[in-house]
């Protein structure tokens, strides 16, 4: 199995149509409109949606609320249902549990976190998702519900940044089993564009881009502050005008290795300046592969 040796960045676009957003509060289940202005999403949610699918390929994976009917209300269950207990917290106990977690893609994706007493183990994985946030103004009328609690938004873009590179964490030193695998990257892309995360909205996977660099130093931003999205009549598809993306990707030219970017042709349309070339790649349209079960 090949060790994924190179750094990835990206972000995707998921369309809401008419959904719930609340005012306020904890960013959880629902978007969130915050103190700043921002429509913002949990990238829990997209995580769940990616270890669910998983779940579903029959890939090994450890974040599982229930399992065969057991139902497992934290992760010390789920773990004592999968292995023995763990009962001293030593050196060799600890790389034990570690040994155990880098069997799950889960796990050597997103990492463990928030859980320093899970016998204080604690590590970044190799994929870190930024929380979602809305690009797109047209039409951003906020609607009140029946209950006049939660408010509707007719139509809203969430983007997603995201960077894929190996961890860099000390548990990696001690446990060379937890290292990000390029299988991992390669089904994280697939079933990423395959999935849509569910929550209190229904939404639609519509743009993604992947920008992979030569190696693990591509110092690249967050590129969905490159991105707008625009619509010029209520029927009309919208359209991404992607310029400012490209001109920043031919920057970095020295970096990249490859470019791949996704679209719903049926969905949004994808403009580019006739000034402006994706180095030597092209635009892919795989609609086809995006709802790809």
């Amino acid at each position: 199995m090949r060790k994924f040796n190179k750094k990835v960045v990206g972000t995707f676009i998921d369309v809401s149509y008419n959904g719930e957003i609340q005012v306020g509060g904890i960013i959880n289940k629902l978007p969130t409109l915050c103190s700043n202005g921002n429509i913002h999403v949990n990238e829990d949610l997209v995580k769940q949606a990616l270890i669910d699918r998983w779940n579903k390929k029959n890939e090994k994976v450890f974040f599982l609320g229930e399992e065969n009917g057991v139902i497992f209300k934290d992760i010390y269950e789920r773990y004592r249902y999968l292995f023995s207990p763990f009962t001293k917290n030593t050196n060799e106990m600890r790389l034990d549990v570690l040994r155990n977690l880098a069997k799950f893609i889960d796990v050597r994706s997103f990492g463990l976190h928030g859980y320093t007493t899970f016998n204080e183990i604690d590590f970044e994985g190799a994929v870190i998702l930024n929380l979602g946030k809305n690009v797109f103004a047209y039409g951003n009328h906020l609607l009140p519900n029946e209950e006049h609690e939660k408010f509707m938004l007719e139509e809203a873009y969430y983007a997603f940044d995201f960077v894929v590179k190996r961890s860099k964490d000390p548990y990696l030193q001690q446990c060379s089993e937890l290292e990000y695998l390029q299988e991992d990257y390669n089904s994280f892309k697939k079933d990423l564009l395959g999935s849509n995360y569910s929550a209190e909205n229904t939404v639609e996977k519509v743009f993604a881009i992947f920008v992979e660099g030569k190696n693990e130093t591509l110092n690249a931003k967050n590129l969905s502050d490159l991105i707008s999205i625009k619509k010029y009549g209520n029927n009309a598809i919208p359209i991404l005008i992607a310029d400012k993306l490209i001109e920043y990707c031919n920057d970095l030219k020295e970096e990249i290795e490859k470019i791949e970017v996704y679209y719903n042709p049926f969905l949004i349309d994808v403009v580019i300046s006739k000034t402006f070339k994706l180095l030597d790649y092209d635009i892919i349209n795989v609609w086809h592969f995006i709802n790809e079960k």
